[in-house]
């Protein structure tokens, strides 16, 4: 007999100069703020950069302050920080220009966990000038469905949030092994023409008034043409995978 493992797959393909934030989503444990507890930018989403509750450092101790732990992400991808750390229930949350998200404990600064989720490429008009990862900073509210605690951040690799949306209704299925995620990083040059011909089907282009779009197709063109008649595109396939565990 002859077995064969079946495979279910959701895959999608983004192209590299147009790749957009997602949105990260971990659930955290489900337990009241604390009071020293800041779970967005600036504390909320009134930016208020305040929190009444945190009466720990006053103006009578806070020259008596020592330093407790000290992180530095890893790698050389970048240890930068651009984005600010948020605190919940005794955790620091936050997102490196490495490109992972970490969650420390807020006592020793140990990692409890961290993901990485690569670096946004390198874009049109030389920005940035270099892969970056994490620049936005995370917020806690509550989930949607379950009301849980969860960490938001945008991701600076996208369609994340759409690969999870994936492979949890892969799980819920109940008829597949655990889903994985592939990445697919692959090139494919176009001349002229067969870019001019692909941009009115793209995106929201197919909505523009036809003599802005021949407007938009002229610059476009002149652009190639200054750079030799062509040039070539990085797309970026991304598969959420897995097993059949249960014969139909």
């Amino acid at each position: 007999m002859r077995s064969r493992t079946r495979r279910l797959a959701w895959l999608t393909t983004v192209q590299g100069a147009l790749v957009a934030g997602a949105a990260l989503l971990v659930p955290v444990p489900a337990q009241a703020q604390g009071a020293s507890d800041w779970p967005a930018y600036l504390f909320g989403n009134e930016h208020g950069s305040y929190n009444a509750a945190a009466t720990a450092i006053t103006t009578a101790n806070a020259g008596s302050l020592s330093e407790v732990w000290h992180f530095t992400p890893p790698g050389h991808l970048g240890s930068q920080l651009y984005s600010t750390p948020i605190v919940y229930n005794g955790n620091v949350y936050f997102g490196s220009d490495n490109g992972n998200f970490y969650d420390l404990s807020e006592s020793t600064g140990s990692v409890v966990w961290s993901h990485v989720t690569k670096q946004q490429p390198l874009l049109t008009c030389n920005w940035p000038e270099q892969p970056q990862g994490f620049v936005a900073t995370a917020t806690i509210a509550p989930d949607i469905s379950s009301s849980q605690p969860t960490v938001y951040v945008a991701a600076p690799d996208g369609y994340l949030a759409m690969c999870a949306t994936a492979a949890s209704g892969i799980r819920q299925a109940g008829a597949f092994g655990q889903p994985e995620q592939w990445r697919f990083d692959w090139d494919r040059p176009y001349t002229r023409g067969e870019w001019l011909e692909l941009v009115p089907t793209a995106g929201g282009h197919s909505q523009i008034h036809p003599a802005k779009l021949a407007e938009l197709l002229a610059g476009i063109g002149a652009a190639i043409d200054a750079v030799g008649g062509s040039f070539t595109m990085h797309y970026v396939t991304i598969a959420v995978t897995a097993a059949r565990t249960v014969t139909p």
